[in-house]
């Protein structure tokens, strides 16, 4: 099994405890949304997605937030919604809620 960089861990770490608090009621709470801004070239995003996807933790998450993904690519696509959510630095995660309000960020 490899390790992963620790620059990554604390991603991951920091990731988890935004959620934490969102993760305690046994119902979802109502109209929180994970934002992801990513691109397909990103090598960070894809290592951070792996070590996401592997972790149960964050898997249960995952279940009480609705996840949206903002691909940025050379077209321009996804730009308009990284800079209207002042987007520098990818992967970037957002923790929304009903009224678009940010509740937690966390940038890679």
């Amino acid at each position: 099994m490899s390790r992963l960089p620790p620059t990554l861990c604390a991603l991951a770490l920091a990731l988890a405890l935004a959620l934490a608090p969102f993760a305690v009621p046994a119902a979802p709470p109502p109209a929180l949304q994970l934002i992801e801004f990513r691109s397909a070239d990103c090598m960070a995003c894809d290592a951070v997605a792996d070590a996401l996807a592997a972790d149960p933790g964050w898997q249960r998450a995952l279940q009480r937030v609705a996840t949206i993904t903002v691909a940025i690519d050379d077209s321009g696509a996804g730009r308009e919604q990284a800079a209207r959510h002042r987007v520098g630095r990818l992967p970037t995660w957002l923790l929304v809620n009903a009224d678009g309000e940010e509740l937690g960020r966390v940038a890679g």
